[in-house]
C-alpha cells in the first residue's frame, strides 16, 4: 500500500508502507498503537461521553427524546457498506435515515462510533488486514464528511464570533478524531474551517492573519508533535488577526500528559470532543470578559 496524501479523503488514514499481504508484522507496534489510540481512546470515548447530552437520565432536564428510533438493521447494514469499502452506499442509508427523522447526533452515537470499534476488533483477531482497515476507516470519513453537510431537524444557526480554525500539528497524520471533533463543533453552533487537510503550516498563517478567529484547535497523537507545536503557536499567535486568539489542543498524546498543554503554550486541552466545544465556548467568554 503506498502512502496517502492527508489533503485526499480517501486516504488521509493511511501514511505508511505496508509490507507482505497484511502488512501486521512490519507494522505491529505503530498501527496497533495508532488503532488504540484513534478508535478506543479517542473516537468511542468522545462520543460515548456525548450521549449524556442527547439522552439525559430520568429526572434531568435535556432534550427531547429523538423522534425516531435507529432501526435493527441499520449498523450491519452501514458496516457491510463500510468493510467494502462502498461509501456511496452508506451515504444512501444514513440519507435514508435522515428523511426517517433519525436525528443526527444518534448517527454519529450509535452507528459510525461502534462501526469503527468492530474494525478495530476485527484487526486485532486477524479478520483484517492494515489496507483494509484503512479503507474501511477512510469510507467512514467520506460519510462522516457528508453527515456534515446534511440538513438536522433544525437548521444550524451559526454565529460569526464562534469561528474556530482546527488543523493537525505540523507533520501529524492521524485524523479521523480531528474529523469527529469538527463535526461536534458545527453542531455546537461553531463555523468550523480547517480539519482534516489542515497542517499548522505557513499556509494556516496566512489564514489567521487575514480572517478573524476566536479560536485554533490543534490535534496530536503522539511526543514527535510537541516540539513543532511549541515552536509553530507562537507563530499562530503573532501572526492572528485576533490578538486575544485561543488556542486548544487536544489528542492521544494529551490524554496521557494533559499537563502538556501548558508546556507548547496553549489555553486549553480538551479530552474529548463534548469536551473540546465546553472548553471553547469558556475559552470565548473569557476572551470577552477581558474586552
Amino acid at each position: 500500500m503506498s502512502s496517502m496524501n492527508p489533503d485526499d479523503p480517501h486516504g488521509a488514514l493511511g501514511g505508511h508502507e505496508a509490507e507482505g499481504t497484511s502488512g501486521r508484522s512490519t507494522l505491529e507496534s505503530l498501527d496497533i498503537g495508532w488503532l488504540t489510540d484513534t478508535i478506543e481512546k479517542r473516537v468511542i470515548p468522545e462520543l460515548a461521553r456525548a450521549c449524556e447530552r442527547y439522552f439525559p437520565a430520568p429526572g434531568e432536564t435535556g432534550p427531547a427524546p429523538p423522534p425516531a428510533p435507529l432501526p435493527a438493521e441499520a449498523f450491519d447494514s452501514v458496516l457491510s457498506a463500510v468493510l467494502n469499502y462502498d461509501s456511496a452506499q452508506a451515504i444512501r442509508i444514513v440519507d435514508t435515515l435522515l428523511e426517517d427523522r433519525v436525528p443526527l447526533q444518534i448517527l454519529y452515537l450509535k452507528l459510525f462510533a461502534p462501526a469503527a470499534h468492530r474494525i478495530g476488533e476485527m484487526w486485532e483477531s486477524d479478520r483484517l488486514d492494515f489496507l483494509q482497515v484503512t479503507q474501511a476507516l477512510a469510507a467512514i470519513q467520506l460519510v462522516l464528511h457528508h453527515l456534515g453537510e446534511a440538513p438536522t431537524s433544525e437548521p444550524l444557526q451559526y454565529d460569526s464570533t464562534r469561528r474556530i480554525l482546527i488543523a493537525r500539528a505540523p507533520g501529524e497524520q492521524h485524523v479521523f478524531g480531528v474529523l469527529t471533533v469538527s463535526e461536534f463543533f458545527r453542531l455546537g453552533g461553531w463555523e468550523v474551517e480547517g480539519g482534516v487537510g489542515q497542517e499548522a503550516d505557513g499556509a494556516l498563517l496566512d489564514l489567521v492573519g487575514s480572517r478573524w478567529f476566536a479560536l485554533v484547535g490543534l490535534s496530536a497523537a503522539t511526543d514527535g508533535r510537541i516540539g513543532p507545536l511549541t515552536e509553530v503557536i507562537p507563530r499562530i499567535r503573532a501572526a492572528s488577526k485576533n490578538r486575544r486568539l485561543g488556542i486548544m489542543v487536544g489528542g492521544p498524546v494529551f490524554l496521557e500528559n494533559p499537563g502538556l498543554f501548558e508546556a507548547v503554550g496553549a489555553d486549553a486541552m480538551a479530552g474529548d470532543a463534548d469536551q473540546a466545544v465546553s472548553r471553547a465556548e469558556d475559552l470565548l467568554a473569557a476572551a470577552f470578559k477581558q474586552g
